[in-house]
Parts: structure tokens; C-alpha cells; sequence
């Protein structure tokens, strides 16, 4: 498990460090023919400097910065016991397009941690 943060300061160095932002999208279920909305689903996006190299997935400082989510996931959820479920999925090398990257950046990708 990642070190844990120790402090509202060191989680918030974290997040101007790799400019984190989130995502949330609603969980639905069918209940009686309605759609009931029983829970959601929270994704991090941080990112990093590159500097002269080319961007790799996967990299040393991807997965650095993966753990450094990771910390912030963690400190994320309840301390105490729920009828609830929380998951925090495995480093993806990967990168993905996304409309709002291209929005944002004029480019059209988005490094994935």
C-alpha cells in the first residue's frame, strides 16, 4: 500500500503537483422500471512534466505519479465501516483521447495515470 498522507497539506501539495482534477459518473440500477441511482464512480487524472522526452506510457514518472493518486484514492475513502463497496483499479499504461482534452489543450491526448 502507498505511504499515507499525513496531513490536508501534503494531500493538496499532491494535487497542484500533478493538477488533478476528477470525474463522476452516476451508477444506475432498474428498480420497479425506474432508474435509481445507487452510487457513482470517481476517476483521478494527474499529470506530469515530461521535459525533453517523448511521452511514454508507463514511464518512471507515470508510475510515480500513479502512486501519488493512488495516496490521494486512499485518503479518499471512509475510515469508517458501510454497506458500501470502493475499489481503486491497478496503474493502466496507457494513453486515451478525450473530447475534453482536446478542448482544453488544442491536442486530442490525454497521458492516463
Amino acid at each position: 500500500m502507498a505511504e499515507a498522507l499525513q496531513t490536508e497539506n501534503d494531500l493538496k501539495q499532491l494535487v497542484e503537483k500533478h493538477t488533478v482534477c476528477y470525474e463522476v459518473f452516476p451508477d444506475y440500477l432498474l428498480v420497479d422500471g425506474e432508474p435509481r441511482k445507487i452510487g457513482f464512480e470517481l476517476e483521478l487524472f494527474g499529470t506530469h512534466d515530461h521535459g525533453a522526452s517523448t511521452m511514454t506510457p508507463g514511464c518512471k514518472v507515470c508510475v510515480d505519479t500513479f502512486a501519488d493518486l493512488r495516496r490521494i484514492a486512499e485518503w479518499m475513502l471512509p475510515r469508517e465501516s458501510r454497506d458500501s463497496t470502493y475499489e481503486i483499479l491497478p496503474f493502466e499504461p496507457t494513453l486515451h483521447e478525450t473530447p475534453k482534452a482536446q478542448d482544453e489543450a488544442g491536442g486530442g491526448f490525454e497521458h492516463h495515470h
